[in-house]
């Protein structure tokens, strides 16, 4: 419910002051945002594993039938994920043991728009067999900086910058664009 959704917010600004949240789309104020005004059905499924370290937002919906199983925020958000201070290699370990426990609770998990494909597969692959399917049909681009965006467009080539020019025109076309810079 999202009254118990709210009782993880604590908990929540806690792991993302410790570097657990990555991406705006992981932090709590989104996912309470999207799950109060665009959630469509979808009720929190929502893990809490290894003592508070990691938090593993899932949402359950029913689909055609299908009892699935994502996380939340999908897919209104890139790079949904875990909440967590572990290793993603030890994070996805637990969440994916913690799901084969849970089996009975869901028909199918839905991973939409993550980066950590590897340790996912390889962490379902031990709890929860080989009967998975990856299918990739998304491509969301991003680029890891540490650097300024001028500093980083100027490090690049001009490939990038023509493209970049190009997508800001076509968006414009749609309507007045602005940037702005929102960290989790």
């Amino acid at each position: 419910s999202l009254d118990e959704f709210a009782l993880l917010e604590p908990r929540w600004a806690m792991l993302a002051g410790a570097g657990g949240v990555r991406t705006p789309y992981q932090s709590y104020a989104w996912l309470d945002q999207w799950l109060r005004h665009r959630r469509g059905g979808v009720e929190p499924f929502v893990l809490v594993l290894k003592g508070g370290e990691t938090i593993a937002p899932f949402g359950r919906v029913r689909r055609a039938g299908v009892l699935m199983l994502r996380l939340l925020g999908t897919p209104d958000s890139d790079y949904a994920g875990l909440v967590t201070t572990q290793s993603l290699d030890e994070a996805w370990d637990g969440v994916a043991r913690a799901l084969a426990e849970r089996r009975r609770e869901f028909d199918l998990l839905h991973l939409h728009s993550v980066r950590e494909r590897e340790p996912i597969l390889a962490a379902l692959g031990r709890w929860l067999g080989g009967g998975g399917r990856e299918r990739p049909y998304e491509l969301c681009p991003w680029i890891p900086t540490d650097q300024s965006w001028e500093k980083l467009l100027a490090s690049r080539g001009g490939g990038l910058r023509k493209v970049l020019k190009r997508w800001k025109r076509r968006m414009e076309e749609l309507g007045e664009l602005t940037v702005e810079r929102v960290r989790p």
